[in-house]
């Protein structure tokens, strides 16, 4: 997480990257089951005013955010990989602790949605996230 102020300490600018991956299994019936492998990027920026009494800060402010998500199916008579990239417009909202005027530790909440193509079609997805990081403030 990389945070900065703006415009005189009235607005803080963060910017993150968040990358995940997985393998599990898919149960058709019939047909048993499937191995699928997932792979996900999130890159964010939010933008927003921090409130502060002594070392601890309040922010909030809008957030948009970049995920590419990637799938793969693992048959034998199919290696299949299906790839979307889209933008996650939402809002955040964070706690912060500054151990010295410039490492600070945050925990952070986002709620971000968009249209996301899935099995052909495309749906309204939500997403929630608590996150919880350590950062240097310029």
């Amino acid at each position: 997480v990389y945070k900065r102020q703006l415009l005189d300490g009235r607005l803080d600018l963060w910017v993150d990257v968040a990358a995940g991956q997985g393998r599990q299994s898919l149960r058709l019936d019939p047909g048993g089951l499937v191995p699928v492998r997932h792979r996900t990027v999130l890159m964010g920026v939010a933008l927003g005013p921090t409130w502060t009494w002594g070392r601890l800060g309040l922010s909030t402010g809008p957030r948009v955010a970049a995920l590419w998500l990637e799938r793969s199916f693992q048959l034998d008579l199919l290696q299949r990989n299906e790839r979307y990239l889209t933008a996650w417009p939402g809002w955040m909202a964070a706690v912060s602790w500054r151990f010295t005027p410039a490492w600070v530790v945050e925990a952070r909440t986002q709620l971000l949605w968009a249209y996301v193509p899935v099995d052909g079609q495309t749906r309204t997805v939500g997403f929630g996230g608590l996150m919880l990081a350590g950062g240097y403030r310029f």
